[in-house]
């Protein structure tokens, strides 16, 4: 019998992809082993996937998850893991406190862009939305792309300044 996978679920475990991986290679240091433990793990999100409540944590969910499938790994006899329990348990404390700290950057960006203007902020997200290069935007608007580039350079100059001192704020 298949399970509806709730669509947001969905958008949350496909874009969160790199840092499961992430948070799984650095406990096993082996790509293919990490490999093998996304999968188990990603299954084991879907099968669960009527235990998550959307607008809670995700990525705390499924590290705690992926935590898990790591340990199931550790005991079998062959997995080549070879990080004592304590080892792991300080990389996730470590975790813990750079996903906070990601976290409190991501809200700190959205706060910095919504203070930029609305021409600035149109001109940011075409560049990052992954579609659009400085010479496209530049022949859109009918601009040089030099005077586009140094209009990324400031506005970007700006985010930085600006997420370092909500980051002090929030400190």
């Amino acid at each position: 019998m298949s399970r509806e996978i709730p669509d947001e679920l969905c958008a949350l475990l496909t874009e969160s992809q790199p840092r499961i991986y992430g948070f799984i290679f650095k406990r096993v240091v082996d790509h293919d082993l990490a490999k093998e433990i996304l999968q188990e793990t990603n299954l084991v999100i879907c099968r669960k996937s009527d235990e998550f409540q959307v607008g809670t944590n995700f990525i705390a969910w499924a590290f705690r998850i992926a935590h898990f499938q790591i340990l199931s790994f550790r005991q079998k006899a062959n997995s080549g893991i070879q990080l004592s329990d304590q080892a792991v348990e300080m990389l996730e404390v470590n975790e813990e406190q750079s996903d906070d700290a990601f976290v409190n950057r991501l809200k700190a960006l959205k706060g910095c862009l919504s203070s930029l203007s609305e021409e600035n902020q149109v001109l940011i997200m075409k560049r990052y939305s992954g579609t659009f290069s400085v010479q496209d935007y530049a022949r859109e608007m009918g601009k040089r792309e030099n005077a586009v580039s140094k209009a990324l350079h400031k506005i970007r100059a700006s985010l930085a300044s600006c997420i370092r001192t909500k980051m002090m704020d929030i400190a």
